[in-house]
């Protein structure tokens, strides 16, 4: 039985819980392996996750952790680090485990958030899949000196999204004709919310996008508001789901939570879609807002296409996309891979 040690910022994220139940599943289920998960943030009294800037300007706070990391590490094949800046590229070199790293992968992001610890794991699983127009993610971090690199999707919890008892009438009880949730992006919505008008429902997460909510006030004359329920009672009655990225992915959650949900995905990053869907069949794509407007417009006036798409992005996501078996495979082949590497 191999033993791996998982840190995670569980303090400062808001789907701890069923992380951990994941991983409680996975180590109640599977005997190749054995998981503990450590919420570090949580047990050095952070309520949110370092980034690495922090870290340094901060390493007499941080250095009990990182000397118990370094120990603690030592009780184990393998350590699995989600993305932080709280484990810093000095400390990576010193454990002697083989260390999974799990960057972040908005191309935005990556100067801070993955660069810094490419060469300093033996594997960097990343969730992203273009890094520009020509570029995989994975080719990027190769080129920028990644020993190895692995695609593992963000995917979804069962336990936060279950299963639909009966997709066909919950299918004609969908009441919303296009949803959004999530950060409103500058330049991304505000054609589609002016065409839409009150058919799009549009929502924020809790205490973000306060210069964009200011901005699509202004640019269209409606109101974002913080959606507080639970996201599949809202999934549940939306026929058609918006989802936008910054640039390049697909990264997002939103990119399985929709199709988990029984939602017509309608997806930008268009250079990327075809890793995790196929786009007429499971989802449809698009590179621009007009693009968008017409490939939501097909959906709203034929009920045969987006019975189609849903239920076909459905399966897809729910065969494929649940965050446990995404972990597992995960384990499974980079498992594999440094037993042979030894």
């Amino acid at each position: 039985m191999k033993k791996i040690l998982y840190l995670y910022f569980g303090s400062a994220s808001p789907v701890t819980k069923f992380e951990k139940n994941v991983i409680d599943q996975i180590n109640n289920e599977y005997t190749n392996y054995s998981i503990e998960f450590w919420d570090w943030t949580s047990e050095i009294g952070l309520k949110f996750n370092p980034s690495l800037k922090w870290t340094y300007r901060h390493l007499n706070f941080m250095a009990d952790f990182h000397k118990k990391v370094i120990d603690k590490s030592k009780d184990f094949d393998y350590v699995f680090i989600a993305q932080t800046g709280g484990v810093i590229p000095e400390v990576m070199d010193k454990i002697t485990s083989r260390i999974i790293y799990n960057t972040a992968d908005d191309p935005e992001s990556s100067n801070t958030c993955s660069f810094p610890f490419l060469e300093h794991a033996d594997f960097i699983v990343h969730a992203g899949v273009s890094y520009d127009k020509n570029r995989k993610i994975g080719q990027v971090f190769k080129e920028l000196g990644a020993k190895n690199t692995y695609f593992m999707p963000i995917g979804f919890y069962e336990e936060m999204y279950p299963a639909i008892s009966n997709f066909d009438q919950q299918f004609k009880n969908r009441i919303i004709p296009l949803v959004f949730v999530g950060a409103p992006k500058i330049g991304k919505l505000e054609h589609i919310i002016r065409y839409f008008k009150n058919n799009v429902h549009i929502y924020c997460r809790k205490n973000s996008a306060k210069l964009s909510k200011i901005y699509y006030y202004i640019a269209t004359n409606k109101k974002i508001n913080e959606y507080e329920g639970k996201l599949t009672d809202l999934y549940g009655i939306a026929q058609v789901g918006i989802n936008v990225h910054y640039s390049f992915g697909p990264s997002n959650v939103r990119s399985y939570q929709l199709c988990a949900n029984g939602v017509a995905q309608v997806i930008d990053c268009e250079e990327g879609i075809n890793d995790i869907y196929e786009p007429e069949k499971e989802v449809l794509s698009y590179k621009k807002q007009s693009e968008a407007i017409i490939q939501i417009e097909r959906l709203l006036l034929d009920d045969d296409l987006r019975y189609f798409i849903s239920l076909n992005g459905y399966n897809k996501a729910r065969n494929t996309y649940s965050r446990k078996q995404l972990l597992v495979n995960m384990f499974d082949n980079l498992i594999s891979k440094l037993l042979v590497m030894r």
